[in-house]
This record gives C-alpha cells, sequence and structure tokens, in this order.
C-alpha cells in the first residue's frame, strides 16, 4: 500500500514523463517542418534560377550593360545558388547552435 506522499510523487513523476513526451514530439515536428520548409526553399529556387538568370542575361544585353562581368556568361544562376547556398548553410548552421544553446539553458524536461 501506497502512502498519500508516494502517490503524488508518483503523480508528478508520470505528469513530467508525459510532458516530457509532448515537448519531445513538438520538438521533431518543428525539426520536420523546418526541414521540409528548407529544403522547398532550395527546391523553389533552384527551379527559379533560370529564369531570372534568363532575365538578368536579356536585361543586360537590352541595356547595353556589356561591360558587366556577367553580360555574356550563362554562370550567373550558379554564382548566385552558390551563394546562396553558403548564406542558407550559415544560417542554419546558426540557427542550429542556438536551438541547442536554447534546449541546454532550458529545464531538463526537454533535455533527453
Amino acid at each position: 500500500m501506497l502512502t498519500d506522499e508516494q502517490r503524488i510523487k508518483a503523480i508528478h513523476s508520470r505528469a513530467a514523463s508525459l510532458e516530457k513526451q509532448a515537448n519531445t514530439q513538438k520538438m521533431r515536428i518543428m525539426q520536420t517542418a523546418a526541414f521540409a520548409v528548407c529544403f522547398g526553399a532550395v527546391i523553389a529556387i533552384a527551379c527559379f534560377m533560370p529564369n531570372l538568370a534568363a532575365m538578368v542575361e536579356h536585361e543586360t544585353l537590352i541595356n547595353n550593360m556589356t561591360a558587366s562581368i556577367f553580360s555574356d556568361s550563362n554562370t550567373l544562376g550558379f554564382i548566385v545558388i552558390a551563394v546562396i547556398a553558403f548564406v542558407r548553410g550559415v544560417a542554419v548552421t546558426v540557427f542550429c547552435y542556438k536551438l541547442k544553446k536554447w534546449r541546454d539553458d532550458y529545464p531538463s524536461e526537454f533535455k533527453e
């Protein structure tokens, strides 16, 4: 037979366990959603980039900007994709660092 104190401890322990499971599930959902959004953004940018490069090349030829380094080059799209990929990589790295720091600073219920 359990005493009242033991029952209360068991109830609090079970509530903490359930809250930890719920928070872990929320964190997984947030991580999956963030990955899906970033992946979708990369795919959308990759699909849109050829049209953007064609517009820029067409506009530079129309505006007689022959001194531009991109005027006769088809590599503008690749350069822009590389710069965007680098910036996104830095942003994801910083986000992951901040998320880890936030999880470390938070109470132990978020830690696995």
